[in-house]
């Protein structure tokens, strides 16, 4: 109705394709942004709103460029700042996402986003100390982001910190419930502290996953298994008996 009255409002777009495309409805979010941005090409936050989009639909480069597009029109534009690192950190471009990060800091050093991507490039960097350091300040801030449960995960894990390691992937199962991944790594975590009951559940969890991906998925459960000290049912899993 907002944008029938006022149909130049971008800021009535940008909460439209919000809403969109948290139903799940990117292409008719995109859509809604593409047609304000042919009534305002310079407003910074409609390229932002369609980077956004355009990660939902996971199209990367595309969302790269809308996001430069953001910060050319708006070189105060944080979110924008932090999304170009965090994708720079999918890449695996450190130095990179190190340097939009700092951007970012002119604008808010303190803020948590940004601990969270220097924790991150600590991680990725096998600095143990300060990932720990950055990402437990952000996890305060922002306990329900998942990113920060899965770095803080490897960072408890690099420092022989295992039951914190365990509790930290554990709560991404809580959002996650049949991650595969993080289901093996909470059993192994499990078996590494002596817990074998504990990895017997994750494992029975991990093979009743309805995402499970045959052979590798099998062979992990089965040296796990193995480890349990179950080899007749870790052979079976290994497919070497019937």
């Amino acid at each position: 109705q907002w944008i029938e009255q006022e149909p130049d409002a971008p800021l009535a777009a940008t909460l439209l394709a919000t809403v969109l495309r948290r139903l799940d409805k990117a292409d008719e979010a995109l859509a809604v942004i593409d047609q304000a941005l042919q009534r305002s090409p310079d407003e910074a936050a409609l390229h932002l709103q369609r980077a956004t989009v355009l990660l939902s639909q996971r199209q990367i480069e595309q969302a790269n460029q809308a996001l430069a597009q953001s910060t050319t029109l708006d070189p105060n534009s944080f979110d924008s700042y932090v999304l170009q690192a965090n994708l720079a950190l999918v890449r695996g471009d450190l130095d990179e996402a190190e340097r939009i990060s700092r951007l970012a800091a002119l604008l808010d050093a303190e803020h948590p986003q940004l601990a969270a991507i220097d924790g991150m490039v600590a991680l990725h960097r096998n600095d143990a100390d300060r990932a720990l350091s950055l990402l437990s300040t952000a996890a305060a801030a922002m306990p329900d982001d998942p990113r920060l449960s899965y770095g803080l995960g490897f960072a408890f894990r690099a420092k022989g910190h295992l039951a914190f390691a365990e509790q930290s992937f554990r709560k991404m199962l809580e959002s996650q419930p049949n991650a595969l991944p993080i289901i093996g790594l909470v059993a192994d975590l499990c078996l590494r502290q002596g817990h074998v009951a504990e990895a017997l559940e994750m494992i029975e969890r991990m093979l009743a996953a309805p995402a499970v991906d045959g052979v590798p998925v099998r062979l992990l459960a089965g040296e796990m298994l193995l480890h349990c000290g179950q080899p007749q049912r870790a052979a079976e899993q290994a497919g070497l008996v019937q």
